[in-house]
């Protein structure tokens, strides 16, 4: 995992070469604003790794339907234009799969395709990026007595969680 400064379009089409490449490597694009932190992402993936171990899942890629949980929309297209990097925005780059190496690969592949280099995820959550974060994200976070990142932190790992029983 980690985060890049990219073009969107450049993004969106190094990401499809590397899956077209490494068939069995996972690779995501996602809005640096919409990422709390690490957890905020490794909660979210688990389950969806969960969902398609028990043959729940909604789409046939983790990648993709990774997209729909961290959304909370049943809809891929407007998970994805919720989601997607902005032009001139940080992307956070998820590079995955059932072997280290090939993610590893997958992630050098990233690299050759852009001008991007990416680095590892980190970011400074004060007051007004958990505030920001929170609201695009439908939490009151200022009703809530101003969570700290742990408790902002679980309470998104419970809004990935309920994805599946809502919208099974």
């Amino acid at each position: 995992m980690g985060t890049a400064s990219i073009a969107g379009s450049d993004c969106f089409s190094a990401v499809r070469r590397v899956r077209e490449e490494l068939r069995s490597a996972y690779v995501q694009a996602i809005d640096a604003e919409h990422v709390l932190n690490r957890d905020h992402l490794l909660m979210c993936l688990n389950n969806v790794a969960l969902a398609h171990k028990q043959g729940y899942n909604k789409m046939n890629r983790l990648d993709s339907e990774l997209l729909l949980v961290l959304a909370g929309i049943n809809n891929f297209e407007d998970a994805v234009r919720s989601l997607a990097p902005k032009e001139g925005g940080q992307a956070v780059l998820l590079f995955f799969s059932d072997r280290r190496e090939v993610a590893l690969q997958a992630l050098q592949a990233f690299e050759r395709h852009t001008d991007a280099r990416v680095q590892e995820l980190s970011f400074i959550n004060d007051r007004p990026r958990l505030s920001r974060v929170a609201e695009l994200y439908g939490i009151q976070w200022e009703e809530l007595g101003c969570p700290s990142e742990q408790e902002l932190t679980d309470a998104l790992a419970e809004r990935c969680a309920v994805f599946y029983s809502k919208y099974r």
